[in-house]
């Protein structure tokens, strides 16, 4: 199965004196993204022209179901309906690999990879920011003298993993709860109320959400969009 041309959407404000520099959002999901970028944009407060394009674009809910890979390779992802989606991340990594190279020549200041999830190498000509790399150094250098850590993720399939990535030489208190189904945020963050900090590792995870989990769990919380907007704030 190969992906569909992808949906490029373009959105953003003109500056006033000239004009706005171009950059491309890149969704493991289906476009458009508007539970990330509208609120990406107001991190970001700089002018830039978004095109956003999506792993899922065009392609239908039937073929989509048939993409659900074993637990220790699940991804969750939304589609343009506000909907979960699990797939698989290495053919979502080869979808995003088709999209990048679709890109080339194209005059973006930068491309952006919305997903904190480690699929492996990418390819691209220009700055390529990749939000896991992004996420897991200001993690790192945020935690370093921290003797514990709680994290959030999507699905109960990707805790051990993270688990291991995030572990460190500190006690890693890791649970679940989708940013797309309704409910279990709240309880998820009462059981990290013992960490000295929490990560929630998903770029669909919100504001709103964070606030959530702050208010819940009594720690700090380091959001996944709010790490991936202070490095894209240097680019423009």
């Amino acid at each position: 199965m190969t992906c569909a041309s992808p949906n490029k959407k373009q959105e953003g404000g003109r500056g006033h004196n000239s004009m706005p520099k171009r950059a491309a959002f890149i969704t493991t999901g289906q476009t458009p993204r508007d539970d990330i970028v509208p609120e990406l944009r107001t991190m970001i407060g700089h002018s830039v022209d978004i095109v956003e394009l999506g792993a899922l674009d065009g392609l239908p809910p039937d073929d989509i179901a048939m993409l659900q890979p074993s637990d220790n390779e699940q991804l969750v992802t939304r589609l343009r309906t506000g909907a979960e989606a699990v797939v698989g991340k290495a053919w979502i990594k080869t979808q995003l690999q088709l999209l990048l190279d679709e890109l080339t020549g194209e005059d973006f200041v930068f491309k952006l990879v919305l997903c904190t999830e480690q699929l492996g190498p990418l390819r691209s000509e220009g700055v390529l920011l990749e939000a896991h790399r992004l996420v897991n150094h200001g993690v790192e250098a945020i935690a370093s003298n921290l003797s514990s850590l709680g994290v959030i993720v999507p699905l109960a399939s990707q805790v051990d993993a993270i688990n291991r990535r995030r572990r460190q030489g500190r006690r890693v208190i890791t649970t679940h709860a989708s940013p797309y189904m309704p409910g279990g945020l709240e309880e998820a963050a009462k059981t990290l109320r013992q960490a000295d900090l929490i990560v929630m590792d998903c770029m669909g995870y919100t504001e709103a959400m964070r606030e959530t989990v702050a208010n819940a769990s009594g720690r700090p919380v380091l959001l996944a969009r709010r790490l991936v907007a202070a490095a894209v704030r240097q680019l423009l």
